[in-house]
This record gives C-alpha cells, structure tokens and sequence, in this order.
C-alpha cells in the first residue's frame, strides 16, 4: 500500500504540469511547425503522458511523440487515483527511462499520425524505450498504421511474455478494460443483427404466407370429395378441410373441371 502511495504521488507530480489534451488542437500545431525532427539531435523530455506518450520541444513548441509498436495501459489523467495499477507503472518505467536523459528519435513509413503525434522508436544511450517496455511486460505489441519496421521482433518477446504471464499478461483484461468494452459492444451489435434478421425473417414468412392465405380464399374452393365448389362468401367455403380444397380462379374453370356450385 505504501509503495502504491509513493507511485501515485511522485505521479501526481508528473502529471501536474500536463495540459489537457485536445487533439484538434495539436493536428493543428503540428501542420504549423516548419522545422523537422532531426533524427541525429538528442531531445529532452519535457512531459510524460503515460507509458508510451511523451513529450519534446522543438522551437518551443511542445510536440507529442507516440511510440510505436506498442500499447501500454491507459490513465486515468481525469483521477490518477482511478488508474489501472499496470498504467502508473508502465508511466513510472517510462519516466525513469528517460529521467535526465536525452532521447533520440527513429522513425518508420509514417511520421505522424491524425492526432498531429510524431511517430516513433524513443532510444536513451541506444537502448530502445519501447522494446523495454514489451520486454518488462508494461506494454502489448500492436500495429501503427504501415509502422511494421520493428513488429516481428517486438512479437517474439511479446510471445514469450504472454506463456509466461509476466506483467500485463497476468490479467490482460484487466489492464486493457476498454478493449474489452469494445468488444462488448461489436458483440451486442452482432447479437442485435441477428435477432433484427431472424425478426425481419419472421415478418417476412409471416407475411408470405398471410398473403398466401389471402390469396387462397380470394379463389373458387372445390371440395375433392363432394365435386361440389364454394364461392368466398358462401356458407360451407370455410368448411372444406385442406385435404380435399382444389382452388379455382373462376366459376368457369371448376364447372369445366366437372365441380357443381354449391347451394349456399
């Protein structure tokens, strides 16, 4: 529990100093910026978001770096204290990473993504922070766009991570809660096709055969047995069993066919 106090205390700190995060506002920042990353210039961080959001400054201007190939848990920067345990800590590791460091950038197919986020692999003293992040079972391995330079090798550790139940993978549901939602929800959505289909069918079967129906007693009715016929309005038309009803489109076609009309 202590250990936990002291987690959410140096990260309440850290946290302190972020802004709100509204992403319409930083696709704009970053469509005004001039100056490109230098991949070769050594960058400190000037805020860290959670485990695999960080950021630098380039001209004054802060700019967010995503790293790729990985995922860690999210937190909960409306209450820190509401935060999935996995979450501060993967924030915690990444902190201490890059704490009093400089960082390098190395990019792959995409260097931004919609949000106006550069898109990276974060290196301090050439260790990679995000292939630390898989090997210390803070982050999950997923594909950014066409980001797949480094994907295999992340996957191999991922692999062996996962069998082993390090880390995340101890309760993966646990610490993804809103990949879980979502696929609640696709599931829900499934279900609800199904039923509206198997509904929709039943209405339309219901409906044919109404249809049917109606159009079965809008004919002349000859009783196989009697040679007699039936007109819709007479008295016996809905007494003839379904065993012995032939049906006629006209008087003509049954008197032809060698059926009588009946007297009433």
């Amino acid at each position: 529990m202590k250990k936990l106090s002291a987690l959410l205390l140096s990260l309440s700190l850290i946290f302190t100093a972020i802004p709100a995060y509204n992403n319409n506002t930083y696709a704009e920042v970053s469509k005004t910026i001039t100056k490109e990353i230098d991949l070769t210039t050594q960058y400190e961080v000037t805020n860290i978001f959670d485990g695999d959001t960080i950021a630098i400054k380039i001209d004054g201007e802060e700019q967010r770096i995503r790293l790729l190939q990985i995922d860690t848990p999210e937190v909960n920067h409306k209450d820190i204290k509401k935060s999935i345990p996995m979450a501060l800590k993967a924030t915690e590791f990444t902190s201490n990473f890059v704490k009093d460091k400089k960082i390098t950038l190395e990019f792959d197919k995409e260097q931004k993504d919609q949000y106006g986020r550069w898109l990276a692999y974060v290196y301090v003293d050439g260790k990679c922070l995000n292939e630390e992040l898989v090997k210390n079972g803070f982050a999950k391995v997923v594909k950014y766009g066409e980001n797949t330079k480094k994907y295999d090798d992340y996957k191999k550790i991922e692999k062996e991570l996962r069998e082993k139940k390090i880390g995340i993978w101890k309760d993966i549901k646990a610490n993804y809660p809103s990949n879980n939602k979502s696929q609640q929800n696709t599931k829900q959505q499934s279900n609800t096709q199904k039923t509206t289909q198997a509904n929709n069918t039943k209405a339309v079967t219901k409906t044919d055969n109404a249809s049917n129906t109606n159009t079965a007693q809008s004919k002349i009715k000859g009783n196989k047995k009697t040679k007699v016929y039936h007109v819709p309005s007479g008295a016996y038309y809905n007494k003839v069993s379904d065993e012995n009803a032939v049906y006629f489109d006209t008087e003509e076609d049954a008197k032809k066919a060698g059926y009588r009309a009946s007297e009433r």
